[in-house]
């Protein structure tokens, strides 16, 4: 058990402190280098998109916390600290008030994905009913982060986060943190961003955003070019060019824009000679390029036509990218987040643990009312258990009923029938005997109602 003071309080912080790199910095410059650089990159619009292509499946994903034959108590210890329902009973989560929202704690930690490595302070603190439980999962900038502290045989040690509002520098050991590291596995511990492969095309990309901007304010409307007037003394020739240097400088379109020349002089407006290079195809490219790097090829899919078959390709291949970051994730989840918590609340415990798991990351299909009947028709969503757990968890289709309230409800339903006289009770599967319609009492099968039906059409539609 940790001594009490360590369960309410928190020893790093979330500042991002005003700093500029000095020469005596542990950390090597180029941590803070490349951390700047993602930040400005992960601004910018085709890496953005990017970024969102990769969230957004993952944060839409179904998680929740699989027993994996863990006793039920430490299932629902887990499953009410991290707010997650156990899997098989999705939507019914009991989320404790004010503590960890597994939704945000999601969101944070793909920012591995991105800047190569995410570090989190596990905060505990003991409950009304003697247990420790998680208080809060602290996230701890990277921009923070002073130094990583790593032992000779590669494992981390720590981080120490620089201090900020009068505060000295933090030493937060490893078995406090929880780290997402993703892409290059070194002794450094910053992990690698799926950014980088595509630096270089980025930074071209800005190049020729500036580029493409000076081309269309400098040719857009042309270039002024004074010509000094013939009729000008030999003397002053100088200074009439000076001045009409001036004004070609200044000339610029406008609703007021104009100018006054002496007589002979003259100042065209002139296009570019030639053709300019196609700087938009070359932004198109390396814009591409950023898609490719993280294997989001289906990004740069546009209106001009190609192969659906290779867009399928494509998208497959891109989703076990997306699964893969998920699997990450989960396993780190489990490993310092569901293991420390079982440990600290049972340390003589050594059974199986809770697994935080997630639903495959998959082309989502949006199932009809016809589907959902199909379902049922099949026995699907009703014979096998299992087999209905996937299903309801893949598709979102909601968990059934308890036993218990659907019996409750059905004993209303044949209250309020013998009560109002009506049955809503359907056929009986195999019994075309089975009434259909029932009013005051009047028991009609299936049969009479057809034989009716017809002795109606005979008579023209009319009823006695």
């Amino acid at each position: 058990m940790l001594p009490e003071k360590q369960m309410v309080s928190e020893v790093g912080h979330a500042s991002v402190p005003a700093w500029r790199v000095r020469t005596n910095d542990n950390l090597p410059k180029q941590w803070d280098t490349r951390q700047m650089e993602l930040l400005e990159m992960r601004s910018t619009a085709k890496v953005a998109q990017v970024e969102n292509a990769i969230r957004k499946p993952i944060e839409q994903a179904t998680w929740s916390i699989d027993p994996n034959g863990a006793p039920k108590h430490i299932v629902d210890l887990v499953s009410g600290d991290l707010s997650l329902p156990v899997k098989g009973e999705e939507g019914i989560a009991a989320q404790r008030a004010g503590r960890v929202s597994w939704a945000e704690h999601l969101r944070v930690a793909l920012d591995s994905i991105f800047t190569g490595v995410a570090f989190f302070e596990q905060v505990y603190e003991y409950g009304p009913d003697g247990l420790v439980h998680l208080r809060k999962l602290a996230p701890r900038p990277n921009l923070s982060i002073r130094k990583i502290h790593v032992a000779t045989d590669g494992g981390l040690e720590g981080i120490t986060q620089r201090g900020v509002k009068g505060r000295g520098e933090v030493f937060i050991p490893v078995e406090r943190l929880v780290v997402y590291r993703s892409g290059r596995r070194d002794d450094t511990w910053q992990g690698s961003s799926v950014f980088e492969p595509a630096r270089d095309n980025w930074l071209e990309l800005m190049k020729l955003q500036r580029l493409n901007s000076l081309v269309l304010q400098r040719n857009g409307m042309g270039i002024a070019k004074y010509k000094a007037s013939q009729l000008t003394d030999r003397s002053q020739v100088q200074e009439e060019i000076a001045r009409g240097q001036e004004l070609a400088e200044s000339y610029a379109a406008g609703e007021v824009a104009g100018y006054s020349l002496p007589p002979g002089a003259d100042m065209p407006v002139e296009g570019v000679s030639g053709s300019l290079p196609d700087i938009p195809a070359s932004m198109e490219y390396h814009a591409d390029q950023i898609a490719i790097a993280c294997n989001a090829t289906h990004l740069n899919l546009t209106g001009a036509g190609g192969s659906y078959a290779l867009a399928n390709v494509q998208l497959g291949e891109f989703i076990q990218g997306e699964q893969s970051h998920v699997e990450l994730v989960a396993d780190v989840a489990t490993k310092y987040i569901v293991a420390r918590l079982v440990a600290l609340n049972f340390p003589e415990y050594d059974g199986t643990l809770p697994l935080v798991t997630s639903t495959r990351i998959q082309v989502q299909k949006d199932l009809t009312p016809g589907d959902i009947s199909q379902l049922a028709a099949q026995g699907v969503l009703t014979k096998e258990p299992n087999l209905e757990g996937w299903v309801r968890s893949t598709f979102r289709i909601p968990a059934p009923r308890d036993l218990f309230d659907a019996l409750k409800a059905k004993k209303k339903l044949r209250e309020a029938e013998e009560e109002m006289g009506v049955t809503l009770t359907p056929e009986s599967e195999g019994e075309s005997e089975a009434p259909v319609a029932v009013k005051e009492r009047a028991v009609f099968t299936k049969n009479q109602v057809t034989a009716l039906l017809r002795d109606i059409a005979k008579r023209g539609g009319e009823v006695e």
